[in-house]
């Protein structure tokens, strides 16, 4: 299974030549302390929670956010120094206030419920349906 940065809109990928574009992966932190910081420092929230998003064992960032500083390069291997936190991220639109394109499932569908107005009669369904829309778009 190929590896993919975790981090928000990074479309890195850990294939067989990534090393010779002098990309390289890294994974999260065993320390408590430094992982949180880590994950503060993605910025990245959880879809299904209403919290900040936790990496699962296996997940990676790429080199692309970390300084050139942060590497030790005295070795064979490329390795971070300790402690390292990562800090090259593309702010995400929505902490600039940008809206932003949702990317959903295939199998997703948009269902609006009807509106009614006092003497419930259905009035403006589908202008409702596309502000709605117009706000993720």
């Amino acid at each position: 299974m190929v590896k993919c940065c975790s981090a928000v809109g990074c479309a890195s990928r850990c294939l067989p030549n990534s090393k010779l574009k002098g990309l390289t992966f890294h994974v999260f932190p065993t320390d408590e302390n430094v992982k949180r910081k880590w994950v503060l420092a993605m910025k990245r929230l959880d879809v299904n929670a209403v919290d900040t998003w936790e990496p699962k064992k296996g997940d990676v960032l790429c080199s692309r956010h970390f300084k050139k500083t942060d590497f030790d390069r005295s070795a064979p291997n490329i390795k971070l120094k300790p402690g390292v936190i990562p800090s090259i991220f593309d702010s995400p639109s929505h902490s600039q206030g940008k809206r932003q394109k949702l990317h959903c499932r295939k199998n997703f569908t948009l269902k609006a419920l009807p509106v009614t107005n006092h003497n419930h009669q259905l009035v403006g369904a589908s202008s409702c349906i596309e502000e709605f829309q117009s706000q993720f778009i």
